[in-house]
C-alpha cells in the first residue's frame, strides 16, 4: 500500500504536466491562431482525451496541417518561462467523420 502511494506521489505531477502541455499545444495555441487568421475556414470542434478534432475545408487542408504541426510541436514553456527541451510530437488523421479517419503524412 505504501509503494502504491509513493508511485502516485511521483506520477501525479508528471501526468498533470503532460495534460497541461497537451491542452496548451492542442487546444489553446490552435484556437488563438485561428482567431488571428480568419483566412482559415477551420473550426475546432471538440477534444477527445488528448486529441483535437477540427473541421477543415478540403482546399485548406495542406496549408492548415503545416500550420497546425508547427504550432503544436513547438515546445511548451515550463515553470519560470523556460522552454521545455522536448517538443510535442503529433499524429494527424483525416476523414469525412471520426469513423473514416486515416493517418495523414505529408
Amino acid at each position: 500500500m505504501v509503494a502504491h502511494a509513493e508511485r502516485q506521489a511521483v506520477n501525479t505531477p508528471i501526468q498533470s504536466a503532460a495534460a497541461d502541455n497537451t491542452f496548451i499545444a492542442g487546444f489553446i495555441r490552435p484556437f488563438r491562431y485561428l482567431q488571428k487568421h480568419p483566412e482559415f475556414d477551420v473550426f475546432l470542434l471538440m477534444n477527445v482525451h488528448d486529441s483535437a478534432v477540427f473541421e477543415v475545408r478540403e482546399e485548406q487542408l495542406s496549408d492548415f496541417v503545416c500550420v497546425l504541426r508547427k504550432i503544436m510541436e513547438k515546445p511548451v514553456k515550463g515553470p519560470g518561462g523556460k522552454s521545455m527541451r522536448v517538443p510535442m510530437k503529433i499524429d494527424l488523421a483525416v476523414g469525412k467523420n471520426l469513423g473514416e479517419m486515416k493517418d495523414f503524412s505529408e
